[in-house]
């Protein structure tokens, strides 16, 4: 297997970072949600 080959059977540029995005969105939306969670339980003691 070639590089050529490999870089034909990788998705566009544009759709990794379509990927990338979403992830981040995703992992920033559970971090912040955990985030107020954790101070929800802090108050509360």
């Amino acid at each position: 297997m070639t590089p050529q080959d490999v870089v034909s059977l990788a998705p566009p540029r544009g759709f990794l970072m379509m990927l990338a995005l979403a992830f981040t969105g995703m992992m920033a939306c559970f971090w912040t949600h955990h985030a107020d969670v954790e101070t929800e339980l802090a108050r509360r003691d």
